[in-house]
């Protein structure tokens, strides 16, 4: 599985890529929020059927991912365009570290003052500490631009989460090869 950041470089936004269940948050003033959604069986069946009972739904396998790099010849990459705010804190990570580390402490984690170095292995020790057994890897990064740029987001800093931009859509790329 992957997840993938890009900043633009002309607006005060970040395109968020991603297959599998890789996943991107951001901490932002006291909210913690995850921007991706896992490419699972369980997301899969629930958006054909929401109303599921939750005893079907505990029967189904947990660590199912239906897209990844090389499942299959081709994969659809989910993108969506996230509007920033000067101090946000991006976490890219794959689930070795969610499977131990909880969203408190991803949030505590994230909006410290420590470096994004400092933060990455802080988050590795954890999950370590709690038994991780799965590959863990991850990436933090602070978000700072100039005021100009600032003024230009709508959301204020300790405000709620919104979705992202495109009105919640999450358009989806064919990516037809890749190489190793």
């Amino acid at each position: 599985t992957i997840v993938a950041l890009a900043v633009d470089p002309f607006e005060p936004v970040i395109h968020v890529a991603h297959v599998g269940d890789s996943r991107c948050y951001r901490a932002r003033g006291k909210y913690l929020e995850l921007l991706t959604e896992d490419h699972s069986l369980i997301n899969e069946v629930l958006a054909v059927k929401p109303d599921m009972p939750d005893a079907a739904l505990a029967r189904l396998p947990r660590k199912v991912v239906t897209r990844a790099l090389g499942m299959e010849e081709t994969v659809r990459v989910a993108v969506r365009t996230f509007e920033v705010a000067n101090g946000d804190a991006y976490l890219l990570c794959s689930d070795g570290l969610t499977a131990e580390v909880d969203d408190a402490d991803l949030r505590e984690a994230l909006v410290s003052d420590a470096s994004p170095e400092a933060v990455i292995a802080g988050l590795i020790a954890m999950a370590k500490e709690r038994g991780g057994s799965d590959n863990i890897a991850d990436r933090a990064l602070r978000y700072e631009r100039p005021d100009a740029w600032e003024r230009r987001v709508s959301q204020p800093r300790d405000s709620a989460p919104t979705d992202a931009i495109q009105g919640g859509s999450s358009p989806e790329i064919l990516l037809l090869g890749y190489e190793s």
